[in-house]
């Protein structure tokens, strides 16, 4: 029979009151919470639960990008989260997932969480509240490196793009693109300077940096 493991425990009072040894854990059974000691301070340092980490996360820097290349990452069997949930949209742009999905930015407060944890239950069968907290942990960690602090509207971009002639060329070098990340970045909201959609249109184009430069001013010139 396998050994279990059992860890001091009591009332979140008696925790306060406990001074552990350094390294030791006890457990706060009032709010199912886990201490870390040092041997000298009272009560050690209540671990945060992944609960606790959804409100801590950046409200408005959680990107479209980095919670749809979060949910590429995972594969549960033969399904891949990307995929599921982007198959539950409906074409119809006035369907509220629809809405919400074509969202640049994917605050943790945002309702097209509450679609995706659906999406995914339905879809692998279970999907539970931590998993959701951890991807959009996930999502919030990726997110600083699809954006920048110079945004361009993806709109200003397509506009500076058409100017140029180059508009078609990029659309179907993106369409005949074999990677996801091609397409996921050319649909985004924004397209910060310093982004990678931006290096994909240069490769695209053949632009040289100061080309790039150039064409990236322009899409911010226009109102």
């Amino acid at each position: 029979m396998s050994a279990r493991v059992k860890h001091r425990r009591g009332t979140a009072t008696q925790n306060d009151a406990y001074v552990g040894g350094e390294g030791e854990i006890t457990v706060d059974t009032t709010n199912n919470r886990i201490r870390l000691h040092d041997g000298v301070t009272t009560g050690g340092v209540a671990m945060a639960k992944l609960s606790d980490i959804a409100s801590l996360l950046p409200q408005n820097t959680t990107s479209r990008a980095g919670a749809l290349f979060a949910l590429r990452g995972h594969d549960t069997g033969a399904i891949n989260w990307l995929s599921a949930v982007a198959d539950a949209v409906s074409p119809d742009e006035a369907d509220p997932f629809n809405i919400v999905y074509s969202d640049p930015f994917w605050p943790p407060s945002s309702a097209v969480w509450a679609y995706v944890f659906s999406t995914l239950g339905a879809a692998l069968g279970s999907f539970t509240g931590e998993q959701l907290v951890a991807l959009q942990v996930e999502a919030a960690q990726l997110s600083p490196t699809r954006m920048a602090t110079t945004l361009i509207r993806r709109g200003q971009a397509l506009q500076a793009l058409a100017a140029m002639g180059d508009l078609v060329t990029v659309q179907a070098a993106i369409a005949a693109a074999s990677d996801a990340d091609s397409a996921i970045l050319y649909a985004e909201g924004y397209w910060p300077v310093g982004g990678e959609i931006w290096t994909i249109v240069q490769t695209i184009l053949s632009l040289t940096d100061p080309q790039l430069a150039d064409l990236q001013a322009a899409a911010l010139a226009i109102p």
